[in-house]
């Protein structure tokens, strides 16, 4: 298994459909992308759709290339609950208050507010990083799921 950035890969021995057809029968919860079978002069490939424990979808494409077939399966971008508006009100509380501090001078109060500003901020990063790092581990056991499905 190898990856970059944004994708994952697997090699697979097998032609394009014969993995699809091994992934669809050893993990029940695969599911075919529409009519995106494509053929571009010497590559082919096909997309499915694999369902983890929790029902989130994962997309991937099984390619064919110069003989070789991979799996490419791309890296989730995690959905934070409410997460631009703690990003948007946490930027809005630190304006203001900076904007406050400015044009009255220094309180108590005004530092409480940056202060929270600063909080709701690093509170948003923290919830984004735990996010990402539970999709990964999602992606990876996944990957593992295909590996160990193709290999038997």
């Amino acid at each position: 298994m190898s990856s970059n950035n944004n994708l994952v890969r697997i090699r697979s021995p097998l032609s394009v459909e014969d993995t699809l057809f091994k992934i669809k029968k050893g993990l029940l919860r695969v599911f075919p992308v529409g009519d995106e079978r494509q053929l571009y002069g010497s590559m082919k490939s096909e997309s499915f759709e694999v369902l983890d424990s929790n029902g989130l979808g994962i997309r991937g494409n099984i390619i064919e290339s110069d003989g070789a077939t991979v799996i490419e399966v791309e890296r989730v971008v995690p959905f934070v609950p409410f997460g631009r508006f703690l990003f948007v009100a946490s930027i809005v509380l630190f304006v203001l208050a900076i904007g406050m501090i400015v044009d009255e001078g220094m309180s108590l109060g005004k530092l409480g507010f940056v202060l929270i500003a600063v909080l709701n901020f690093f509170h948003f990063v923290r919830l984004r990083s735990e996010w990402k790092h539970k999709a990964n581990l999602r992606l990876e056991g996944i990957m593992s799921e295909i590996e160990s499905v193709i290999a038997n």
